[in-house]
């Protein structure tokens, strides 16, 4: 039968015999049997939150489930972290048959981790005890009496939290955190230590902490407030507990020590002063101060009074402490201003000038405007204004008492020369105008040069490069101020110019003109010329001709012109013709003429059947440039090219019938055309038996077999026709043989 089911236990190579009549033909087919696969796959215990690599042995692929909690559903291993235990199953394959397996992932609860917290005072420890765990780990461990272990002790210096780790028998692990919250201590301050007299009521103060304990209590009013009044009758020390809101205690000492002589001290902060001058007394050694005569004092009390007394006065000062009292004088002495005079020398100067200002009379000085003095202190200093100027000068004496006075200082303008000469650089034998500005008069030198030499502007004509001085001055008979300035004319010399000889080129060439001796150069005309600015230019003249060019060279400001003659002899005329195209097959005659003898070249070297004739046949066969080429008498060249364009046309023409009857007209079969290169034909009767085939020297058919003419009738022809642009056609057709047509 065709169909059949097999069943086999082992891999089979079945045979089946095919067959058609007596013909027959036997083909095989191959029943693979795979085996079950024998799956293998692990199982363990996990702590929550950790992870277990699965792997399952045994078949070529695997697909796992549940997918929850696994990071791929398929391949031999993944890795479960399941949150509570689970039971994975796996499936293998092996082509088409499969096994399943199971895997338990067992998970363990973490430990519950319990720590105590609490608060000490700045210096103090705490103990902080964890359960529930095995093993314990305490970080940071600064501070700390030991990293490991349920119970340490922490002593911080600040609050700190710190991180238990505690793993129980399974190895699982959680943490927890502990705070000792540190609370400092008070910063306590106390009244200082003072002296008082016997009895003397005295308020004591303390700050810091949240309540306060004296000790002794005795002569307070109360022991246990921050401000306590003291009525001490002998010294005494005074300690101060203070406890924080904390609960966090210091501890603060200061002594009343008790003394029934009180020491009264004056002074005056000047005890010489000029006259409305005033001047700070200062009383000491007293809680209170009463002073007299309090007329010219700023107040009768204080331990700092300002006083202004016309004349000398002595001061009283009554000073009292609790129940102490005393006294003491200060004498305030009134001095003289100093009187002060200034000598100046000279007294008149020209700006830009100095002069010496000298003053006496006080101890310091001090000058204004101080800025166009050499300082602006002391007794003699250095002046250099620009225009008249009062400067004052101010003095103390050795009391600081002060006084003022002038002085005054004329300054005549001292001139600004300026000198210019127009041009500064001239030619030999040329002039220039030298100007001084600035002053009233002026002298010129040397004087034999120039036109006027007394004059602000005059003509100087140098024969050499000369430096001109001119004086001017400003300021009357009896007091003149004079500066100077100069010049300088320059004689440039007048350049010597070479230039290029005389220039011969064709129409149409090029050639560089030049010329050397100057530092710049123009040349006219411009026209033809690449840079007229330069001093070597390319030339191109436009025609032919004689051409002259000049070029004015200059050094500087000095000229001097030289020419240049260019011949220019004409290019020969000449005509290769027009372009043309021509068929591959095909020739062309050229024909060159011109005004002198021409000759054809050839463009790409290719050698011609006439070289460098005027007439000349050619036969390309691809497009192609053929150059013209005449040369004048003057040796002058030019060249004129014609183009031919090459096409590759062809065609053919087969006839479907001929007569080989011995009257000479159509009696070969052959295919005609243009453009054909090559023609290969094969003649086949209607039994498909070769009749003719062309060969090297015989083309056509002329109706014969073995030199027998063919009987009348329709033959197949084969023709395959190759053409001149390389393109190969092949025909098949009929062509009939007419043997008896007359």
């Amino acid at each position: 039968g065709s169909v059949v089911v097999a069943n086999p236990n082992t891999t089979t190579v079945y045979s089946v015999l095919g067959a058609n009549g007596s013909c027959t033909a036997i083909a095989t087919s191959t029943v693979d049997v795979t085996t079950t696969p024998t799956l293998s796959v692990n199982s363990g215990s996990i702590c929550s939150g950790s992870s277990l690599t699965l792997t399952a042995n045994g078949a070529l692929n695997y697909t796992w489930s549940p997918t929850t909690n696994l990071s791929v559903s398929t391949g031999s291993v993944v890795v479960a972290n399941p949150n509570t235990t689970t039971i994975y199953s796996v499936i293998g394959v092996n082509s088409s048959c499969m096994a399943t397996a199971n895997s338990t992932v067992n998970v363990i609860s973490n430990p519950t981790i319990t720590v105590n917290s609490g608060s000490v005072c700045s210096g103090s420890s705490l103990t902080l005890t964890a359960n529930g765990a095995t093993n314990y780990t305490w970080s940071p461990i600064t501070n700390l009496s030991s990293s490991t272990g349920s119970i340490v002790i922490g002593n911080p210096i600040s609050s700190e939290n710190y991180t238990i780790t505690g793993a129980d028998v399974n190895g699982c692990i959680s943490s927890t955190t502990a705070t000792i919250t540190v609370n400092p201590v008070p910063n306590m301050t106390i009244s200082p230590n003072m002296t008082v007299c016997p009895l003397a009521a005295t308020t004591l103060s303390v700050g810091g902490a949240s309540t306060y304990t004296w000790s002794p209590n005795i002569f307070l009013n109360n022991a246990n407030t921050a401000n306590v009044i003291s009525t001490p009758s002998v010294t005494t020390t005074y300690t101060v507990d203070g406890l924080s809101a904390a609960a966090c205690s210091n501890t603060i000492v200061m002594t009343l020590f008790v003394n029934n002589s009180l020491v009264v001290n004056a002074s005056a902060t000047n005890p010489t002063i000029c006259p409305l001058g005033t001047t700070s007394l200062t009383a000491s050694g007293a809680t209170t101060y009463t002073w007299s005569p309090s007329l010219t004092l700023s107040s009768a009390n204080g331990s700092v009074v300002t006083a202004s007394p016309p004349t000398s006065t002595t001061y009283t000062v009554i000073g009292a402490t609790s129940t102490c009292t005393n006294s003491a004088q200060v004498l305030v002495t009134i001095t003289s201003n100093p009187t002060i005079s200034v000598v100046s020398s000279p007294s008149i100067i020209c700006n830009g000038s100095l002069t010496s200002l000298t003053a006496s009379g006080a101890q310091t000085y001090t000058w204004s405007p101080a800025a166009t003095l050499s300082s602006a202190n002391g007794s003699n200093v250095n002046a250099n204004p620009i225009t008249t100027t009062v400067y004052s000068v101010s003095g103390t004496n050795a009391f600081g008492c002060l006084s003022s006075t002038t002085a005054t200082l004329s300054v005549v303008s001292t001139p600004t020369i300026s000198a210019i000469a127009n041009p500064s650089s001239i030619c030999a034998g040329q002039t220039s105008t030298l100007s001084a500005f600035g002053a009233s008069n002026y002298t010129w030198s040397p004087a034999s040069t120039l036109s006027n030499p007394n004059i602000s502007s005059t003509i100087a004509t140098p024969a050499l490069s000369t430096i001109y001085n001119v004086i001017g001055s400003t300021g009357t008979a009896s007091f003149l101020c004079t500066s100077s300035n100069t010049v300088q004319v320059t004689i440039l010399p007048v350049p010597t110019i070479t230039v290029s000889p005389q220039i011969v080129i064709c129409e149409g060439q090029s050639s560089t003109i030049y010329a050397v001796g100057a530092n710049t150069y123009t040349w006219s005309p411009t026209i033809g010329l690449t840079n007229p600015y330069a001093a070597s230019t390319n030339l191109s003249p436009n025609g032919s001709g004689t051409f002259i060019y000049n070029v004015t060279a200059v050094n500087i400001n000095c000229a001097a012109t030289e020419t240049v003659e260019v011949i220019v002899n004409p290019l020969p005329i000449i005509n290769a013709g027009s372009d043309t195209t021509i068929n591959v097959d095909n020739s062309l005659v050229l024909y060159g003429t011109g005004n002198t003898n021409v000759g054809f070249l050839s463009t790409d070297g290719t050698q011609l059947s006439c070289n460098y004739c005027y007439s000349l046949t050619v036969n390309p066969q691809n497009t192609t440039c053929y150059t013209l080429e005449g040369i004048s008498n003057f040796g002058c060249r030019t060249t004129d090219d014609i183009c031919v364009t090459v096409t590759k046309d062809w065609d053919v023409f087969i006839p479907n019938a001929f007569t080989p009857n011995g009257d000479k007209n159509n009696e070969l079969f052959i295919p005609v055309g243009y453009g054909i290169t090559e023609i290969r034909l094969t003649i086949f009767d209607r039994w498909g038996n070769l009749v003719f085939k062309s060969n090297g020297d015989t083309i056509g058919w002329d109706g014969k077999k073995n030199g027998q003419l063919c009987e009348q009738g329709v033959y197949v022809y084969q023709a395959e026709v190759l053409s001149i642009s390389g393109t190969n056609l092949k025909k098949t057709g009929h062509v009939t043989l007419l043997s008896r047509v007359k």
